[in-house]
């Protein structure tokens, strides 16, 4: 129940930033551990014992001059969420421009969301599109424009996600390891039935 709500709530930022229209920036976009680090001074602000348990990044589709949509690895919105030191709490944390755009504490008990630790995050998204472009992921069409990224753990093994297009136009992410090591991918089929490829 818990997940469902953060994850609605998430949703509902991401078609709020959408929809919005930006300032013009010269060079609006950031990468992942760009918007970790930003997000990790605002989030031990709020708990000196915060720690990430999600990273992804955000459509910006509504940005003037538009953004970079992830071709370099840079992407101008994300969502961040940590957990409080006591795991009682989680703290949803917007960054847009390199700034902290929005941020919402929600007091539920937050177990079943593993941590991220600081150092398993040592590959950039700049290093993800490169690794996903060889592995022959295009950009994104539609309302997921371009690549996005995504870090999380689950069962303690983590996972960086870089989705885009396979060649047949079809919804992929592909998985990889935190020193680059590919690991699978996902790819959605007609009725939203997900494929994996090991």
């Amino acid at each position: 129940m818990l997940r469902r709500g953060i994850l609605i709530f998430l949703i509902l930022i991401s078609c709020i930033i959408v929809k919005s229209k930006a300032k013009a920036f010269t060079n609006p976009g950031i990468t992942l551990l760009d918007a970790y680090q930003i997000g990790l001074e605002e989030a031990r602000n709020w708990d000196a014992q915060a720690n990430l348990t999600l990273i992804t990044s955000v459509g910006d589709t509504g940005s003037t001059p538009p953004s970079t949509l992830g071709n370099d690895g840079r992407r101008e919105v994300w969502n961040l969420l940590f957990g409080n030191g006591q795991r009682n709490e989680s703290l949803i944390i917007n960054i847009k421009k390199g700034k902290i755009g929005i941020t919402q504490t929600v007091k539920e008990d937050i177990q079943d969301f593993e941590i991220i630790p600081q150092s398993e995050l040592i590959l950039d998204s700049t290093d993800m599109v490169q690794i996903a472009i060889k592995y022959g992921v295009r950009p994104g069409e539609g309302w997921a424009k371009g690549y996005h990224f995504n870090v999380r753990k689950d069962h303690q093994a983590l996972f960086l996600g870089v989705i885009g297009q396979n060649k047949y136009g079809k919804m992929t992410t592909l998985y990889m390891d935190k020193t680059g090591k590919v690991l699978g991918s996902e790819t959605k089929n007609e009725g939203n039935e997900i494929a994996h490829t090991p």
